[in-house]
């Protein structure tokens, strides 16, 4: 869709061409769907028993506006007669009367004060031309190109838009090289970014996976402009998404959230990413949807899914009272989730109602009274637990945001195993072998193993934890997944949910 927003740009017309739109909106949703990348964005919908998840809202309903880069309207900028103009190309276009667009285009063009705007909408109209059947584009702008000179910026751009005609023709290998020159001559952090993007779908379409990945990372730290980090950190969660890993997934959309706080799409993505992982980080996921909430209170979706976060976490009033407000936006899974939910406990304003109901009966039974303490208690009860999860959340989640660091960096950090380190007081024994590590202490009679792998400066970690058996006085080993990073040369840092708790353990050289 980023292709297509830029084509757009080039040609923002307003009620006049929505008619001609409407009139041949085949031939123009043709381009669109020939130019669209893939958006993040699949919006999931969690749901009660069956567990069931879907890719879309009913009714083909998104929750979230994509609109995000509006066409400014031309009227406002160039007039009615530029306006009218741009109407009447695109209906020749349409028409095929590629010489009369030719010509309308030359008129367009000239009233382009700006010169670099003034190059793009000719590089631009190439492609347009070419998407709708205009085969001749395709050599001119080629043409084009090798006249450029001394404008490293033009050709880049140039480059960017041929490299589309190869892709578009399964000539993957010329697309590549095209990128590649368009990402060596520009300077220019956005170009950067969507020619990056651009090489790793590529090298993703045909299995070439790392690669993909690679192209990101290898070029991640020379980015400084924040939408352009933006492109890159949507574009690794992609990949993860279509490796079918959440949790590498949400950790890139995370990273990008840095950058866009209130970006509710993607607040959405991370929130239902972080779901999705098998186990320990359903409250990660309640928290991000409680954030994307509080910019969009009535985004029924999050509703929905926040009200399966807080059913999974145990906090059934809560679940309930979220599922309600989705229901009132007429979400029709909320419903069929608050059908499941009917009979059991957590209905907390029906509960209400029959207690003021009974408190106003004559000969008064103690246990509408007891039932209210209850309800209460029950309140107060959630509302403290709901503050201990969403705390526990947030340390994991400040952990995460350093672990995507580690994880997304191109800068490998080389750890010496032969120098003495130590966790507390504790010696510590370190061993890296190729991309698997082994960190082994004792604590008196406690003998710990923390084993796994190691990708780039990121860890996936598993900890073989002696526990005390009361019963017969001696320790038995349980296995506990974490996750760590390389914090630098001298120190190691890795992070456990356990029984509800937060273990933080730090691995350092001894002085």
């Amino acid at each position: 869709m980023e292709n297509f927003i830029k084509i757009l740009e080039l040609f923002r017309w307003p009620i006049a061409a929505v008619v001609i739109f409407l009139i041949f909106k085949k031939p123009i949703t043709n381009l669109i769907n020939k130019t669209k990348k893939v958006k993040g964005g699949n919006y999931g919908i969690e749901t009660e028993e069956p567990k069931h998840i879907e890719n879309q809202a009913e009714g083909d309903e998104n929750p979230v506006d994509h609109d995000k880069e509006k066409p400014t309207n031309l009227s406002e900028e160039k007039g009615e007669e530029t306006d009218q103009l741009e109407a009447e190309y695109f209906t020749t276009l349409t028409k095929k009367d590629f010489p009369k667009a030719k010509n309308i285009f030359a008129h367009i063009i000239k009233a382009e004060p700006k010169s670099k705007l003034k190059k793009e909408k000719i590089i631009k109209n190439y492609y347009i031309r070419y998407s709708y059947g205009d085969t001749s584009a395709f050599e001119e702008l080629e043409g084009y190109i090798n006249e450029i000179e001394n404008d490293d910026e033009h050709k880049s751009f140039a480059c960017y838009y041929l490299s589309l005609y190869y892709s578009e023709s399964n000539n993957y290998e010329k697309a590549i090289e095209l990128l590649q020159s368009a990402l060596n001559l520009t300077k220019i952090d956005e170009q950067k970014s969507l020619c990056i993007s651009e090489i790793s779908d590529i090298h993703f379409k045909n299995e070439n996976e790392s690669e993909s990945l690679n192209i990101i990372l290898e070029n991640i730290s020379e980015i400084s402009d924040k939408e352009s980090l933006f492109t890159l950190y949507k574009s690794i969660a992609k990949y993860y998404k279509n490796k079918d890993n959440p949790l590498l997934e949400s950790i890139a959309y995370q990273k990008a959230i840095e950058l866009k706080p209130n970006d509710t799409e993607i607040l959405f993505d991370a929130a239902y990413g972080y779901s999705q992982v098998k186990s320990g980080f359903k409250d990660l996921g309640l928290l991000l949807y409680n954030r994307l909430l509080r910019f969009d209170p009535f985004h029924k979706m999050a509703l929905n899914n926040a009200g399966v976060s807080y059913k999974d976490l145990d906090l059934n009033l809560k679940a309930i009272e979220h599922y309600k407000s989705a229901f009132k936006k007429d979400n029709s899974l909320a419903a069929s989730n608050l059908a499941y939910k009917l009979i059991s406990s957590g209905f907390k304003e029906e509960a209400e109602e029959y207690i003021k109901a009974g408190e106003k009966f004559n000969n008064v039974h103690d246990r509408i009274f007891d039932a209210a303490s209850n309800l209460k208690s029950k309140i107060r009860a959630e509302n403290e637990l709901e503050k201990k999860i969403l705390k526990k959340a947030q340390k994991k989640y400040d952990f995460f945001n350093s672990f995507g660091d580690a994880t997304f960096s191109s800068k490998i950090i080389n750890i010496d195993v032969t120098q003495s380190w130590q966790t507390n007081e504790e010696a510590v024994n370190i061993i890296i072998n190729k991309n698997a590590i082994t960190i082994s202490w004792e604590k008196g009679e406690e003998k710990h193993t923390i084993k796994g792998s190691v990708m780039r400066n990121a860890l996936f970690l598993n900890w073989d934890r002696p526990e005390r058996d009361w019963s017969f006085e001696d320790f038995k080993n349980s296995k506990y997944v974490g996750y760590g990073y390389f914090k630098s040369p001298s120190n190691i840092v890795c992070i456990f949910d356990i029984d509800d708790k937060i273990f933080e353990l730090s691995f350092i050289v001894a002085n």
